[in-house]
């Protein structure tokens, strides 16, 4: 099966697909998938190690358990997209637009997430000396912003 064709034919072909195919094993890794409109796209479960999502409109987009382990998710609109149990191990959200995501048991480990927007998202429990980013801008509502720096997030002061 050509997963990136199908993928290119449009999300609602490809959602369509899925839905058909539910337990079929979908490999997009290494693709260059950047400023891709993937708007309420299922990559559950896929292979996106490596890929280059740069700029991505993943808006709603389903990642759950999905391997993003050194993919490129830079200035990625990620906002209330499901990314429970993914695997974000050295992946890059430089950037990315987190608004409302579920983040719950993510790998981030290695992950860099500078200038990342955080707001109202489902955090993982940090801790782990792995993450990597110098600057977050987490907002927990709107009448408070938060920036935070890595040892705010190992030592447990996130509120």
């Amino acid at each position: 099966m050509d997963y990136l064709a199908l993928l290119k034919s449009g999300i609602g072909s490809w959602n369509q697909w899925r839905v058909c195919h539910p337990n079929e094993y979908c490999d997009l890794s290494g693709q260059d998938l950047s400023n891709g409109y993937f708007f309420e796209g299922d990559f559950s479960q896929v292979n996106l190690t490596g890929a280059n999502l740069q700029r991505a409109c993943l808006i709603g987009a389903n990642l759950a358990g999905a391997d993003l382990t050194a993919t490129d998710l830079s200035g990625a609109y990620l906002a209330q997209a499901n990314l429970y149990g993914a695997n974000l191990s050295n992946a890059i959200l430089t950037g990315a637009n987190l608004h409302q995501t579920d983040l719950r048991q993510t790998n981030l480990q290695m992950g860099q997430l500078s200038n990342a927007l955080i707001y109202r998202a489902q955090l993982p429990s940090w801790g782990s000396e792995y993450i990597t980013f110098d600057y977050i801008h987490y907002v927990h509502d709107e009448s408070t912003t938060r920036h935070y720096m890595a040892r705010d997030y190992i030592t447990g002061q996130v509120a």
